[in-house]
């Protein structure tokens, strides 16, 4: 199978808990391979597959099995079927079969029991009828659609992906690749879908074995060879073919099956299959063995392809090629493809591995001979040249210590899927280039022919190869030295690779000494792993680089090896490794690596092109490990200005792109582009833009990375060119695919996203590369014309300022000159504690002792002066003492320091600019999410360190500020787990010291735990959490998505982020803590927003899948780049929150209506986008970008954690759109801050200069237009007027509930009319500058209306007079018109209307004309803003004792929504997730109204009539759990809640429990309140400590009486409040949802008089006075308008509530009885 990572991926999906993390493998084996107890022999499967039916299929499987011992168990696999009967039949016919159990684990075990013992080697049939789902995957049998060119319409496919451990989910099976049988395949499929194939030809009519069926068309097919299980594939389709049939290469139907019309794009696939099928029989001397080979290209396809026996399923773009359309890079990818699934057909499915544990014997194979039979066609791909490259990026994989071997033991689903990775690919293919290599080419393919014949059908380990090889050897007249299977044994079951080293004594010596190491790009890390190497060599005086032969083998035993090399001694220089043949770096003493410079810069050709491409990638990756000098690899590198050919080059540009990460942002980064420039000018000039027709295959990846060096680092010529493409490109792309040859033209996309998003360019002028600018110093001038491109004194500084800026150490020379110069040149940057200090780095140590801990800091400090004290910032720690020293932490002495205000004061005396400051300290572990804390839930613990924004200073005494960053480590002592993960890697296994890393104190963060693993969602991301949960399924899938889409969309691979990260990340499932995680490799999430039941509510969905997106952006926004100041944090948590909508949009989208998938445009616009826009009008509102920089904990806190979270994301959306309708500016930037500032702070301005740089319009000025939105409060209002003569009108203000405001914004405005409807186009018309009117131009009907702000998405309000508005609520009252405007902007206009009348510039008869218009509707968009703020009314009128009043509107708006969604959904039916979503917000709301039919409904559901004893109903629907459970409370009181809190210990979510948590604070018992609200600040309290702010902010939403009784709770127990709920932020939390439901003058005098007559409000009590601010606004609201409201109902009132009474009555009833 081809593409193995997309498989990879998915390999999350079916893991689950294990028991322990260090299982072993014989208990994993226990609990997951099959027992062995019979084989099958021969499979019958009959499979009713209905593209129609897009949920299950049907299928009937009989398996004739031969038992292999005594047994009453027989075991095999089955995964998501729902078995309907089973038989076990003996000969006789006899039934034995007892019953059956089907684990809902990940072994996926059927296991059968019978009734009696069966005897071994008495065949039996097993029968199984059973039904399938089809996977929504891509694994297993699955349902796709496309496109039918032909007519246009969407048509369906059903098809296949069984490997590895999938053919379970399509059958029961024994699904292990060794367990062969034969397999007769029927299917029945409708007549629509006539094109139906399986593995084998279709049975003729005469040899029909299965009846038909009525109303299904049978198609049966011939009885397959014995082959594994996972290479049945099927296809249900009206695809078309091409075949060979008229035009026969191979000899053998050679079919290509794909979509209608599409049929000219196979024919490539259809001729050079053919010709590679040819060539690959001849080679192997063993004919393809299946009757027919049919390729098939499906549209949607989880890898490249899969080379089922028979028919070879691929990806579109992995098969179909379309003459002038596709790139040359793709053409060779389809080849390659092509090559790799036909060369399965022998290394696979003829000899398949005795288990996945081996899978590199088939795709190492398939990856070799890939490259090599490719050529073997198509000789001018040059890929065996190209598999060079392949090999040496697999190398930089392979060059971890924890990498797994080639043959890694697995056994669980999860394993074997992530066995599909480059080492089984990549490193195995390069491997087995070495084999043949060093055994000879033909030695190698008769020792595969003795392999495949002697083992074909058959199932092999790596011993069967071996042996098969030896035998060859063994018949050759070539000697190997050792046996094979110890050669190869090293090489396959040991990780990673070695690097020798070759030293020659002096020039005139004969023989040289080599040594062996295994090759670790972490120099600190060693390994004792030998290998058996063959080394053969080049002399400068016998250049023969053909012979590829080993001349030599270093043993596994000797530590040097001396070789004697005739002629050495006359040789000036020499090579080792010809051709790289080798699978090992070659290193050399500094005199070779300096003749091998002079060689290549004077004759280069005399060296083999692949050993030229070997060298710069050795030199180079040696330079970087730490062996080598860079001067060398950079002086070898200057040759480069003379090499032609792509391999070298392409070697080159790997190490250049690590080089130009590496180096961006320092000193020499101009000098690097200068240097890159220089090098490749004669290229540029050569290769140009432009292909030629007849030019060679590789000349295409070429020219790219030529261009793409140029355009990327500043070259004017090649930025204009590119600009200029783009623009022909947009006037006609037609005449520039015409102009630039399709082989070429898919580089056009690669040099418009330099040029769009170059950050750094040189200024200098190059004279288009002739590069002799007299404007340069003299010492930077350039030339062409010699070896050397700078000036000697130059090109030595530069390397040596590479080095230096390459290495990873945390070295410092200190000069006074130097420090001086540092410590001034930091004096413009924002620094609050004490300017002029710099911390060097920090050495952290913390020991844990119980509830307290330990700590010592060794701080390295630069400094201005010693007359000022060293100042740090100190919180709740105890400071014992403090040392100084001028160098090191032994040297120093104790001194006087002073702990005050939240900082520590160090004094100092004597001379120097540098100390060493040791400071021994303690602390205390807190409660909650901040610093050092704690957590357990039954018995699950953790200690965490979150130091995320300001609470570094909690842990450590330091400088906590944003520019302070420095290398930092860590080390733990003491810690109360066995695991325990942080953002960097351990320094060794053994200890519990982290690497350093260089960020700001407050991006750092440590995990300790006994949690398990439970899953691996994707490569090295691990997911923790409680065991046997199985609620991780979802969110594996999600975080599987996330991580790919991030790491594309962001183009920043996350892995790549510094050299010491963990080399994973770790994400945890928290279970009563809920913070903001910024720290790298460890990601903490609330278990409710991560873990999910099956049966998880859509509400829950919504909010985790945000979540979780949201937390793994902050690895990129967040640590990646961090803000300058806490004001640009808006920027930061834009940019994540936006990336984040991004990765989940598309997680939810689907080509075909997928009714599970979330609308989350719809919940970004109502959730986000809305909920600021009424945040942001509140009193209490904040700039989310003040002027002032700021450093002040409770400012800090309540800016970061306020409104910006949802106001940032909400601005940069619409800035989105400002910007471009299609191309996405905002995620641009992003990637340039992520490539070009990464790890470095950033601000606002930053950010508007990357968006600058990528965007085409230079007269749109971002900060102009940006500025009004970030440095204010509210926004702004679009006033729409009209003229006598239907004209339109224009002008602005500004909307704040709390009045005032005078600014200016440039609104974008985006409009449509009813008769030019055009909802879509976000993108806007105009600008609206001024205040002044802005007429419009043109005019309207008399009946027509416009509509403003398309889909909501500018972040401003619209008010429109009273005549259009009428005009508006006309059509939205016809249901027919109202469906015309887009569900978001009825959104929209209901929300606009509610808040415009709420803060009085709109008269409530028109906002609640509008309202009424809701009886029509059955959208979330519009229901959700409904709800928002009719809510408020409801509170209003419930407050004034007119309850009855507000129910009058809930009966008038929900009557539509109530008969055609209802209350009472049908559990049987897969409704659409939004209607579930919907359902249970209209639900809620019309509950907590007192709408009688929802009451009702909710008595009806909350019982389980299925129980003898009263008991909470199970099978209620979870979206609309919270009105049901809420409602009873309500109504019934006690009854409710004491069913409510049995069920609370049955086994259910932690969400589900506050859900529950919540609807107990629904009820209206004043002491059940009250006692609730003790229970939350209780020492035993029965809640977490996240579940105990939310019960109370649940009991202050439940009504007036109880805001009573939560006031009176506050004020008497605030410091409790503070300490049992987590903290300031929480209680700063419950002030504001207080004030917002502060609802009469009783309760906001009590609230004035709490926080002006003495209070325990300490730091919160601003926080307090905003939230008064807030309360009075709405009184002031109550004063105006409550009586304009009630009346307005009243009057317009035509409803009763006979009807609803009555049903309500007879529901109790109904319950009462069922009691």
């Amino acid at each position: 199978m081809y593409l193995p990572i997309l498989l990879t991926l998915f390999g999350f999906v079916f893991s689950v808990p294990l028991t322990s993390e260090d299982l072993r493998n014989d208990d994993l084996q226990a609990r997951y391979v099959l027992p062995g107890e019979s084989m099958p022999t021969l499979y019958d499967v009959q499979l009713y597959l209905d593209p129609n039916n897009d949920v299950s299929f049907d299928g009937h499987v009989s398996i004739r099995i031969l038992p292999f011992r005594r047994t009453e168990e027989l075991v095999l696999h089955a995964m998501e079927t729902i078995i309907n009967s089973i038989e076990v039949l003996g000969d006789n016919g006899e039934n034995i079969f007892r019953t059956y159990t089907l684990s809902t684990f990940d072994t996926h075990l059927l296991r059968i029991r019978l009734n009696r013992l069966i005897d071994p080697m008495i065949p039996l049939t097993i029968n199984i009828a059973y039904s399938g789902t089809y996977a929504e995957n891509l694994f297993g049998v699955y349902l796709s659609t496309y496109r039918n060119e032909n007519n246009g319409r969407t048509e369906r496919v059903i098809t296949s992906q069984l490997q590895p451990t999938f053919a379970r989910r399509a059958f029961p099976c024994y699904d292990e690749p060794h367990r062969k049988a034969v397999f007769r395949t029927t299917i029945y499929a409708p007549v629509e879908y006539p094109v139906v194939r399986s593995n084998m030809p279709k049975r003729t009519e005469t040899d029909q074995l299965k009846p038909d069926v009525p109303g299904w068309i049978k198609h049966e097919f011939q009885d397959t060879l014995v082959m594994s299980t996972y290479l049945n594939a099927y296809l249900v389709s009206n695809f078309s073919y091409i075949s060979n049939e008229d035009d026969e290469i191979f000899n053998v139907p050679f079919k290509v099956y794909s979509r209608p019309g599409t049929q000219e794009h196979a024919k490539f696939a259809l001729e050079f299959g053919q010709k590679n099928m040819v060539a690959l029989a001849e080679y192997t001397e063993i004919p393809y063995e299946f009757p027919k080979l049919d390729k098939v290209a499906v549209p949607d396809f989880a890898a490249g392809a899969m080379e089922n026996w028979g028919l070879v399923i691929y990806r579109e773009v992995a098969l179909l090629l379309q003459e002038g359309v596709t790139t040359t890079a793709i053409r060779q990818n389809i080849a390659r493809i092509i090559t790799h699934e036909n060369m399965h057909q022998w290394f696979g499915n003829e000899v398949s591995p005795l288990s996945w544990t081996f899978t590199w014997l088939n795709e190492g194979f398939a990856n070799f001979f890939e490259n090599y039979a490719t050529d073997l066609v198509l000789p001018n791909f040059r890929m065996m040249d190209q598999f060079v490259l392949q090999m040496q990026g697999v190398m930089q994989n392979d060059a971890v210590l924890g990498v797994n071997p080639m043959t890694y033991p697995v056994f669980t689903p999860s394993q074997i899927l992530g066995t599909f990775n480059a080492v089984a690919y990549q490193k195995s293919g390069s491997v087995i280039r070495m084999m043949q290599h060093f055994l000879t080419p033909e030695v190698f393919r008769k020792g595969l022919s003795i392999y495949i014949k002697d083992n074909a059908r058959g199932a092999v380990g790596p011993s069967h190869l071996y042996a098969a090889l030896q035998h060859a050897l063994d018949e050759s007249t070539h000697r190997v030295p050792f046996p094979l299977v110890d050669i190869l044994n090293r090489w396959t079951n040991q990780g990673g690779f070695p690097v020798i080293t070759v030293r020659r004594s002096s020039p005139q010596a004969q023989s040289v000494s080599v040594s062996q190491q295994r090759f670790l790009t972490d120099s600190t890390l060693s390994s004792n792993d030998r290998w058996h190497i063959p080394v053969n060599w080049v002399l400068s005086t016998d250049v023969d680089f053909e012979d590829t032969k080993p001349g030599f083998w270093i043993s596994t035993g000797a530590t040097a090896t001396a070789i004697d090399i005739p002629g050495l001694s006359e040789a000036e220089w020499f090579i080792f490794n010809k051709k790289r043949t080798g699978y090992y770096r070659v290193n050399y003493n500094v005199e070779n690596w300096m003749a091998l410079a002079k060689v290549l810069n004077e004759a280069h050709e005399t060296i083999d092109l692949l050993n030229r491409a070997q060298i710069i990638d050795d030199s180079f990756n040696l330079a970087r490990n730490g062996r080598l000098n860079y001067v060398h690899p950079f002086e070898i590198s200057l040759y480069l200005i003379k090499e032609k050919d792509y391999i070298p080059w392409a070697s080159a540009n790997t190490v250049f792109n690590y080089l130009d990460i590496v180096l961006s942002g320092s000193e020499v980064y101009d000098l690097f582009q200068y240097y890159m420039l220089n090098i490749t000018a004669p290229l540029f000039e050569e290769l140009g833009f432009n292909a030629d027709d007849h030019e060679e295959h590789v000349l295409a990846f070429h020219r790219n990375n030529i261009l793409n060096i140029n355009c990327r680092h500043g070259n004017d010529v090649c930025i204009e060119r590119a600009q200029e493409l783009l623009q022909s490109f947009r006037n006609d792309p037609s005449e520039l695919r015409n102009r630039i040859k399709w082989s070429f033209f898919f580089l056009l996309s690669v040099l418009i996203l330099n040029v769009l998003t170059k950050s750094l360019s040189i200024e200098k002028s190059l004279s288009a590369l002739h590069l002799t600018d007299t404007s340069l110093p003299k010492s930077k001038t350039l030339q062409l014309d010699g070896p050397e491109v700078i000036s000697d004194s130059e090109i030595r500084t530069f390397k040596s300022d590479v080095v230096v800026n390459a290495r990873s150490s945390n070295e410092a020379v200190y000069t006074e000159d130097a420090n001086i110069a540092l410590i001034n040149s930091t004096r413009s940057l924002r620094r609050n504690i004490r300017p002029g200090q710099i911390i060097q780095n920090y050495s952290v140590k913390i020991a844990f002792d119980g509830d307290t801990f330990n700590g010592e800091a060794v701080i390295d400090v630069l400094f201005d002066s010693t007359e000022d004290p060293l100042i740090f910032h100190l919180e709740a720690l105890d400071v014992h003492e403090v040392r100084t020293g001028l160098s090191t932490p032994e040297e120093a002495l104790p001194t006087d320091f002073n702990p005050e205000d939240g900082t520590l004061e160090i004094f100092l005396d004597g001379g120097g600019r540098h100390r060493v400051v040791v400071i021994e300290y303690s602390g205390e572990i807190s409660n909650f999410g901040n610093g050092i804390f704690q957590g357990s839930f039954n018995d699950y613990q953790y200690i965490i360190i979150n130091l995320f924004p300001t609470n570094a200073r909690r842990v450590l005494p330091c400088v906590d500020e944003l520019t302070a960053a420095t290398s930092i480590s860590f080390t733990f002592e003491d810690v109360p787990f066995d695991e325990i993960v942080s953002n960097s890697r351990k320094e060794d296994d053994d200890s519990n010291q982290f690497r350093a890393l260089n960020v700001p104190p407050n991006l750092w963060g440590m995990v300790a735990h006994n949690f398990v693993s439970v899953g691996m969602p994707t490569t090295n991301v691990v997911l923790y959490g409680r065991s046997n949960l199985n609620q991780h399924n979802l969110a594996s899938v999600a975080i599987n998505a996330f991580m790919a889409a991030f790491n594309e969309k962001l183009d920043k691979a996350y892995f790549n982020i510094d050299e010491n990260q963990d080399g994973r990340m770790h994400i945890f499932a928290l279970p009563d803590t809920n913070v903001e995680w910024n720290a790298l490799s460890t990601v903490c999430i609330w278990e409710p927003y991560i873990f999910m039941t099956n049966t998880h509510s859509m509400m829950q969905q919504k909010t985790a899948l945000v979540k979780i997106a949201e937390a793994m952006a902050r690895q990129w926004f967040g640590y990646l780049v961090y803000p300058e100041d806490w004001k640009d944090q808006w920027v930061i948590s834009g940019l994540a929150s936006y990336a984040a909508l991004e990765v989940v949009t598309d997680f939810q989208s689907s080509d075909d209506e997928d009714i599970s998938l979330l609308d989350m445009n719809t919940i970004f616009t109502t959730d986000v986008i809305q909920e600021a826009l009424l945040l942001d009008s509140y009193s209490s509102a904040v700039v989310i970008s003040p002027e002032d920089d700021m450093f002040d904990e409770v400012d800090i806190r309540r800016h970061i954690l306020g409104l910006l979270k949802i106001k940032a994301p909400a601005i940069l959306r619409m800035l989105r759109f400002v910007l471009s309708g299609e191309d996405d500016f905002i995620l641009k930037a992003g990637q340039a801050l992520l490539n070009r500032r990464f790890v470095t702070p950033i601000s606002m301005f930053d950010f508007f200069t990357f968006v600058d740089d990528t965007i085409e319009d230079d007269n749109i000025d971002i900060w102009d237009f940006v500025q009004p939105w970030v440095r204010n409060t509210g926004y702004p209002v679009l006033h729409v007027a009209w003229t006598s003569a239907n004209a339109v009108l224009l002008t602005q203000g500004h909307f704040s509930l709390a009045g005032g405001g005078d600014v200016r914004y440039k609104i974008p405005v985006t409009f449509t009319t009813n008769r030019d409807q055009n909802y879509g186009d976000m993108h806007p018309t105009m600008m609206m500058e001024s205040t002044d009117l802005m007429p419009l131009p043109f005019t309207l009907e008399d009946d027509d209306y416009i509509i403003f702000n398309l889909q909501g998405q500018g972040y401003y309000r619209v008010n429109y007079d009273v005549e259009h508005w009428d005009r508006i609520i006309s059509a939205l009252d016809d249901p027919e018109r109202r469906q015309e405007i887009h569900p978001l902007n009825r959104a929209s206009l209901i929300d606009d209307a509610l808040n415009l009348a709420r803060a009085g510039t709109l008269d409530y008869d028109v906002a609640l004309r509008l309202t009424l218009t809701w009886a029509h509707e059955t959208e979330y968009g519009p229901w959700k803003a409904f709800v928002r703020n009719m809510d408020f009314l409801k509170k209003m009128l419930f407050s004034a004792d007119e309850s009855d009043i507000y129910v009058r509107m809930v009966q008038r708006t929900v009557e539509t929504f109530e008969n055609k969604v209802s209350f009472s959904p049908d559990l049987s039916d897969n409704e659409p997730a939004m209607t579930s979503l919907t359902r249970g917000i209209v639900m809620d709301h019309a509950c907590r109204s007192n709408y009688d039919p929802c009451i009702a409904a909710a008595i009806d559901w909350f019982y389980d009539t299925n129980s003898e004893e009263p008991a909470v109903n199970p099978r209620v629907p979870v979206d609309i759990q919270p009105a049901v459970f809420c409602t009873m409370v309500r109504e019934t009181g006690a009854e409710a809640t004491d069913l409510l809190y049995v069920y609370l210990e049955t086994d259910i979510s932690l969400y589900d429990r506050l859900v529950v948590l919540e609807s107990l604070a629904c009820s209206n018992d004043e002491e059940f309140i009250n006692q609730l609200m003790m229970d939350t600040i209780s020492e035993d309290s029965p809640f977490g400590i996240e579940e105990r702010s939310i019960v109370l902010a649940a009991i202050i939403r439940s009504g007036l009486d109880n805001v009573f009784r939560v006031l009176d709770f506050m004020q008497s127990n605030t410091n409790d409040i503070r300490d049992m709920y987590g903290g300031p932020q929480k209680l700063e939390e419950l002030l504001y949802i207080l004030g917002d439901n502060i609802l009469n003058g009783d309760l906001e005098y009590n609230l004035r008089m709490w926080i002006r007559l003495g209070n325990d409000l300490h730091e919160s009590e601003g926080i307090a006075e905003s939230a008064l601010e807030n309360a009075q606004v709405n009184l002031e609201w109550r004063e105006r308008s409550l009586e304009e409201v009630s009346t307005w109902i009243q009057e317009n009132d035509a409803h009763t509530a006979i009807v609803s009474f009555t049903l309500l009555f007879f529901t109790v009833l109904v319950s009462l009885f069922n009691l």
